[in-house]
């Protein structure tokens, strides 16, 4: 489930998507904008947006640089 939470203290328009949740010790793993992944208490977030769960992802098709090498499977029966 993807959700966006705000984090007290900071600017009101701030969100963070939260990228996992630790329910043991009751915090949030989000990402700053400096790029820093921070865990933050969750008693200091408020709620802000869900995604819709039922929603299209959006999908981006990517070349690889090198190819791929696929092993293949050798079966004790004589077939491969």
């Amino acid at each position: 489930m993807e959700f966006v939470v705000h984090v007290k203290g900071d600017p009101p328009e701030q969100g963070y998507w939260v990228l996992a949740v630790d329910a043991a010790r009751n915090q949030f793993l989000i990402s700053r904008e400096e790029g820093k992944f921070v865990w933050v208490t969750i008693g200091d977030c408020t709620f802000v947006r869900l995604v819709n769960p039922e929603m299209p992802k959006p999908v981006v098709a990517v070349q690889p640089k090198q190819a791929i090498t696929v092993p293949t499977l050798h079966l004790g029966n004589g077939r491969s």
